[in-house]
């Protein structure tokens, strides 16, 4: 679901922009799957949640919030990895 979620966003987020500006549905498709590759950004609000102690305190309990860090890394590796396999 977070993989999906994550190519989701980024092909609403960019891709309907990117339609509304003037590109055919291909082209506006092809932008909004390429945000895929752009997962730095991810990587570093992940970080930043983890170094601010939103993983940790009383939701240490929650193995959903204990495995989240984790999950976000792997989604941003993966959607990463598929990008280019997808805009093929």
């Amino acid at each position: 679901m977070l993989l999906f979620a994550s190519f989701a966003g980024k092909l609403v987020g960019a891709g309907l922009p990117a339609y509304w500006v003037g590109l055919g549905p291909r082209e506006a498709s092809a932008v909004g799957i390429a945000m895929g590759g752009r997962s730095a950004v991810e990587l570093v609000v992940a970080s930043i949640a983890e170094r601010a102690g939103v993983f940790d305190g009383a939701a240490r309990d929650d193995p959903i919030v204990s495995s989240l860090f984790s999950c976000l890394v792997v989604t941003a590796i993966v959607t990463a990895l598929l990008t280019p396999l997808v805009l093929r």
